[in-house]
Parts: structure tokens; sequence; C-alpha cells
């Protein structure tokens, strides 16, 4: 009897696991929706089921053309599923797919706008914490548009196409872009006005100019790969506090790196080579300048027409550079105003411990340049020199 009674209560042990667990399935697949494929209660239309959907769902998308504008305004996640990828085809001039919802995630999609001028972006982005993994974008003005928007992760994904941009932001803040792909766009792959943003393992080929940051803050720019755009490869205007560290930039017909009018930024371990200039730091003609304290260290400059050309600027520094087979190693032209408070402040830049494979000797190295000296309407040039005080003999390990 107490065998047969032991077994019961086994038994119904077991019975309440089991059922325990099923329940705990049927409440995790009440939070997932289908659209396409062969299941009875499958969605035809992604934007109907995300009307259903609660925040929390799993929408799982099969592979087919879409001809949908969707708007996610809850926080789920769409995912398509198959071989191939589902494709979202916006129809006229709106958005494929708009995101204005907070923590959503998007993955593994095409999403394709007309090819036009006036096409809005296949995908526009007005919210935070979202993830976009792992899509193609093609087409629209710009082939994505991201906007007052932050804590986001953009990674494995490809921009192509796009009018104007492959990738556009406007006020973004502490986002990261990891492994994205923007090539073929008219005008920049990456277009971005960002603060405390990361940019990592990207490539840019085949765009206009490869990456421009504008009046940004506090980015850093590590280990991308920006080649064979049609003029330069990195921009970056009128920012402060930019890093671009241990990137590879080549084969631009106008340059690789520009800054202009920066503040605070640094070069350090970027390989540049076959470019028209290798590294351009550039001030326009203002009072006070703004292009200053930028540090340009360890370097690889090799190749180019000319290494580095500095123009307008004042407490930038040059250090520890390999300056290697440019036709030109280094040339400046600097900008004296007589009717500034302190004209010869512009001056003020330092070159130290640079390679330089035309100078082998233990003396300090001279780099030629010209003096502007400007007076209201007036201003003549005059033949002038930089030293590089203390030049290295051996190139430096990078």
């Amino acid at each position: 009897m107490e065998k047969i009674v032991a077994m019961i209560i086994t038994l119904l042990f077991l019975f309440s696991f089991i059922s325990s667990e099923n329940a705990i399935h049927v409440a995790n697949t009440n939070n997932v929706l289908y659209v396409g494929g062969n299941g009875p209660n499958n969605y035809t239309k992604i934007q109907d089921a995300i009307n259903d959907a609660k925040d929390g769902y799993i929408i799982y998308v099969y592979p087919d053309y879409y001809n949908e504008n969707i708007v996610i305004n809850k926080s789920i996640s769409l995912i398509g599923i198959g071989e191939e990828k589902p494709v979202i085809n916006g129809k006229g001039n709106r958005s494929a797919v708009k995101i204005i919802a907070d923590g959503c995630l998007l993955k593994n999609f095409i999403v394709k706008s007309n090819e036009s001028i006036h096409s809005s972006p296949p995908i526009e982005v007005f919210s935070d914490d979202n993830v976009i993994e792992n899509n193609t974008f093609i087409y629209g003005w710009t082939a994505s548009c991201f906007k007052n928007y932050s804590n986001n992760v953009i990674k494995n994904n490809t921009f192509m196409h796009g009018y104007y941009y492959g990738v556009y932001t406007d006020d973004g803040k502490n986002n990261q872009f990891i492994n994205n792909i923007a090539e073929r766009n008219g005008l920049e792959g990456f277009s971005l006005d960002e603060n405390n943003s990361l940019f990592i393992n990207n490539i840019a080929t085949k765009n206009t100019h490869g990456m421009e940051i504008g009046y940004s803050e506090n980015c850093k720019v590590i280990s991308n790969l920006i080649y064979s755009n049609w003029q330069y490869g990195v921009g970056v205007v009128e920012s402060v506090n930019i890093s671009l560290l241990n990137n590879s930039i080549y084969g631009h017909p106008y340059g690789g790196i520009l800054l202009m009018d920066c503040t605070n930024c640094t070069l350090e371990g970027n390989d540049v080579h076959d470019n028209y200039w290798g590294i351009m730091v550039e001030g326009t003609y203002r009072i006070p300048c703004k292009n200053k304290n930028n540090v340009v260290k360890r370097n690889n400059i090799y190749s180019n027409t000319i290494g580095i050309y500095f123009e307008k600027g004042r407490s930038n520094y040059f250090i520890e550079n390999n300056l290697m087979d440019n036709e030109i190693n280094a040339y400046f032209e600097m900008v004296i105003y007589l009717e500034d408070r302190n004209p010869i402040r512009p001056l003020y830049n330092l070159w130290l411990r640079n390679y330089w494979d035309d100078w082998n000797f233990p003396l300090p190295k001279p780099i030629k340049g010209k003096l502007w000296i400007a007076f209201k309407f007036i201003d003549f040039n005059i033949p002038w020199l930089y030293f590089d005080k203390n030049p290295a003999l051996e190139p430096w390990e990078i």
C-alpha cells in the first residue's frame, strides 16, 4: 500500500511539473507572432502584426516581398528568418521602416526605398536603446537616417546607393556603429553629427567621401577601413576631442584625413597611403583660430603626393610619425594677421621626433613652407621654415 501511495505522489509531481512546463511554453509562444510562411495564424502584413503586438513581443518574418511602410511604435523585436532575407519595399516616397519606440530590435532584412533624390530613407530612427543588426538598406536620399537618438547599436549592416549618404545622423549621443559597410553612396558613406559615440571596424568605399564627422564631440573612430572613395577618406570639421585611432585610409585622389577647424583631436596609429595628401590639418580664416591643440602622432604616412599638409593653426603637435616615400613629406602655409592682438601666436606649432626618409642627420630637420602676412586688405607671402628639432633616425614601430 505504501508503494502505491508513493507511486501516486510521484506521478502527481511529474504531472504537475509537465503542466508547469507546458504553461511556460504557451506563455512564451503567446509573445511570438509570425508573418508570411504557411502557419495557420500567420499574418500577411508586417504592420498588422505590429499593431497586434505588445511591448516585449517578437515578430518573426519569413522571406517574401512586403510592399509596406511600417511604423514600429512598440518595444518589439522584428526578425527576418529563413535562408533569404525578407524584403521590405517602401511604397511612394515614405520610409519603409520608421522606429519611434525605444528598445527595439530590427534584424535580418533588406529594406528599400525608391531610387530618387525625393525618396525618404529606407529606415528612420527617432528613439533610443535600439539594435539595428545584419540588414541591408538601399536607396533613398540617404540609405538611413538617425535623428535625436541615443544608446543605439548599429552593427553588421550594409548601407548603399543612397542618393547623398549611406548613414546620416543628427544629434546622436552614446551610439555604437560596429562592422558596417557604406558603399556606392552619392556623397558620403557616413555623415555623422555625434557626441560620445564609437565607430569601430566599419568600411567605407566607392562613395564620394568615405566618412565625415561634423560639429561633434568626444567620439572615437577605431580600426575602420576607408578606401577608394572618389575624393577623400575621412573629414572631421569643427569638432572637439575626436580620436582617429588605428584606421587604414588609402586610395583617395584628394586626401586621406582632413581636420578642419578642430580642437583637441588625436590622430594616432593610422596607416595612410596612396592619397594626394595623407593628413591635412587646416584652419580657415577666422579669429580666434579654431585649429589648435590637435595631436598627430605615430602614424604611418607613405606613398602620398604630400604626406602632411598643415595650414593655418596654432599649438598643434606632429610627433613620432613615419614619413616615407611621399613626393613631399610635409608642407605648410601659415598666416599671421597683423591686426590680431598677438599676431605671432599661429606660429606656435611643434614638430618632434618624426622619421623622415629624406633626412638621415642628427640635426634639426627643416620643413619648408610659406608664411602669409595679412593686414586689412593687403597680404603677401614669404618662404618660411619649421624644424623638427630631434628627428628620428629609424622608423617607429606602429
